[in-house]
């Protein structure tokens, strides 16, 4: 499991982190981390979201599923085009897209 680690001094905690904090760009970080150290890679992986947060894993896995993203991507960018998925579902239609986008396969009606 990935997660953000508490600093801790003795036997108490210090109130800041420890490391990278396991948020954004710092949870890709974690995630290349734990692949070096176990051998595994990214190769035909799947990552599912629901938080514009996550947007930097998102691209770096094969397979990128939003499901019902929050709002916060409207308008933002860079990658706009991942950001415009997750704020319609078109990015997997894991959450059912209504737009009329060239990227829904079933033109925006399922």
């Amino acid at each position: 499991m990935l997660a953000t680690e508490p600093e801790r001094v003795g036997n108490r905690y210090t109130g800041k982190v420890k490391g990278v904090p396991c948020y954004q760009h710092g949870k890709v970080q974690r995630l290349q981390e734990w692949l070096a150290d176990t051998e595994h890679s990214l190769d035909n992986s799947y990552f599912y979201s629901d938080s514009i947060n996550d947007l930097p894993l998102l691209e770096a896995v094969t397979h990128p599923f939003v499901v019902d993203g929050d709002g916060a991507a409207a308008g933002r960018s860079p990658p706009a085009q991942l950001a415009h998925d997750f704020v319609t579902g078109c990015l997997t239609h894991a959450y059912p897209c209504r737009c009329p986008c060239p990227c829904c396969p079933a033109g925006g009606r399922l």
